[in-house]
């Protein structure tokens, strides 16, 4: 009996231990964030990163609002499906189709007018808000979201969504997602929230930003074009236009430049899309260390160049065949030329500064200063940095280098030849003096013998 008393109080300690830990009845279990609407209302954006509700092959047509009587999976904004650690599974399949639901809390010093951008999904999302009272808005869609793989379409598009605060203190966030190709799915950029004129404008600045990049390289490589046609055998200004103009190319299809030319999305023009980043890239290896070639041809690696020929050439003829995802299986071999690319690019650069070469150190720094805007810009897609976005800002700066660089030369040859010139003058009148000297000579002495 004393056996059985001890057992029965060790008992009834591990039942109220598990009593305690279990949620009570009606307790929230939906992902929840709660906003910062002092700083929202000052102009601050607020990041919905973090654990989010998760559903994987579950959607309803028109959400509910979710009282946490089911227990959902969770799941780490920002991420993608495949590569995110949720409470069963480990990945989830590459494609398919789920439900995000994240509980927003504010008090009333949020805004009344308020939006969310969602930068980036991938790729076709029905973003809903649902309130308390069981009143449901969709406020935004991207591509067209569908739970058969036939009718899906894919877009990248950044999309701000506006939304007015009614008056409770919660709204539920509701992002259905579909992926049937290329890369894996899910919301791997996180959406911010804020006041609305304030996420809008944010968005538009960041546009201009693109299309003042945009701009300058269009512009470039325009006139570099030109000053190869007037100067051909100077073949460093052909490549540094060429690589102004594929940079160009990948700002106007890749950053949504050509989204804005099409209402409705369109499932090849997804594909296209995918197909240009790609061959771009691949092209853009190419140039750039055939133009570095055309500055340094002493110490940049031949047999490289020779054979970086040949992979860019068979990547490219690759760019029309198999779906969106083979071209996304390719980027492996893509990012593998990138980096054996950029070894010999660092080892051909580290040759011109040791032999002194004009401009081989303000390259090596663009070089750089592109290397760590792109560190820099994956840290902040990822969420691990809050820094802004730097590519820009390096693109330019990288030309402005390059820019300067080509100038020097130029200025060199024109200096050299406006030398070899007047040089040329000069000889051209001492020997005409020379000559009109002796044949006056020669005169004189016919006349004398004449005479």
């Amino acid at each position: 009996m004393k056996h059985l008393a001890v057992y029965l109080k060790h008992l009834s300690i591990i039942v109220f231990l598990l009593a305690m830990t279990l949620p009570k009845t009606g307790a929230a279990r939906i992902a929840s964030i709660e906003l910062d609407c002092v700083g929202i209302a000052s102009g601050e954006l607020q990041g919905l990163a973090g654990p989010w509700s998760f559903e994987w092959m579950q959607v309803e047509p028109v959400p509910t609002w979710d009282s946490g009587a089911i227990q959902h999976e969770r799941i780490k904004v920002p991420s993608t499906w495949t590569i995110s650690k949720t409470a069963s599974k480990l990945p989830y399949p590459h494609f398919g189709y789920a439900t995000y639901t994240l509980e927003i809390l504010f008090d009333r010093n949020c805004p009344v007018e308020m939006g969310i951008d969602f930068k980036a999904v991938r790729s076709s999302l029905n973003a809903f808000l649902v309130w308390p009272d069981g009143e449901t808005l969709k406020i935004g869609t991207m591509g067209k979201f569908s739970d058969d793989p036939r009718y899906g379409i894919h877009q990248h598009k950044r999309s701000v969504y506006p939304f007015h605060r009614r008056g409770f203190d919660r709204v539920q966030l509701v992002a259905q997602i579909s992926k049937y190709d290329g890369g894996e799915g899910g919301l791997n950029r996180t959406p911010v929230v804020g006041e609305l004129q304030e996420v809008i404008g944010r968005k538009q600045m960041d546009a201009q930003r693109q299309f003042f990049v945009l701009g300058t390289l269009c512009f470039v490589a325009f006139y570099y074009f030109l000053l190869f046609f007037s100067r051909r055998t100077d073949l460093s200004s052909l490549y540094f236009a060429l690589m102004c103009s594929v940079m160009a190319i990948r700002f106007f299809v890749v950053d949504g430049f050509w989204d804005l030319w099409f209402v409705e999305p369109i499932e090849s023009l997804y594909r296209a899309k995918v197909q240009i980043d790609y061959f771009t890239y691949a092209l853009a290896l190419l140039v750039c260390y055939r133009y570095i070639d055309t500055l340094f041809p002493e110490v940049m690696w031949k047999p490289w160049m020779r054979m970086l020929t040949v992979a860019t050439l068979c990547l490219v003829v690759l760019t029309p065949m198999g779906s969106v995802l083979d071209i996304s299986l390719r980027y492996k071999y893509v990012h593998t030329v990138f980096a054996l690319t950029s070894l010999a690019t660092i080892w051909g650069l580290y040759g011109a500064i040791r032999l002194k070469e004009r401009g081989a150190k303000r390259l090596s720094l663009g070089m750089l200063i592109i290397i760590g805007a792109g560190v820099n810009d994956a840290l902040a897609g990822a969420d691990v940095v809050t820094n802004p976005m730097l590519s820009p800002l390096a693109l330019i700066i990288f030309i402005y280098l390059n820019a300067r660089i080509l100038a020097e030369r130029h200025s060199e040859a024109l200096n050299t030849a406006e030398h070899l010139t007047a040089n040329l003058e000069t000889e051209v009148e001492k020997k005409t003096e020379e000559l009109e000297a002796r044949t006056w000579e020669a005169e004189q002495a016919q006349a004398a013998a004449v005479s």
